[in-house]
């Protein structure tokens, strides 16, 4: 349960806290809101391929490699956050 709670944190936060980081990071409101919407439209969208993918892997090796691409994600935000503050200068 806990994983499932910290694999959806990057889609809620950034709706919930839209105001704050538009000003301290200098985007859109409507940036951050098009992200998230993208973010809950690729888990809906991957929904069923990827639950087809954990019932032949396992759920324990299908969590692993969730952990691991999510770890990889939130990784190489702040790289992605700091090319497009630089463009926008």
């Amino acid at each position: 349960m806990l994983i499932i709670s910290v694999g959806m944190l990057p889609g809620f936060l950034p709706g919930a806290l839209a105001v704050q980081l538009a000003q301290s990071m200098g985007i859109a409101v409507a940036r951050i809101g098009f992200v998230v919407g993208v973010f809950f439209g690729v888990s809906a969208l991957s929904s069923p391929l990827m639950g087809r993918l954990a019932e032949r892997l396992g759920w324990a090796r299908a969590m692993r490699a969730a952990a691991l691409t999510l770890g990889a994600a939130l990784g190489a935000t702040p790289l992605v956050a700091g090319r497009s503050s630089r463009s926008q200068r």
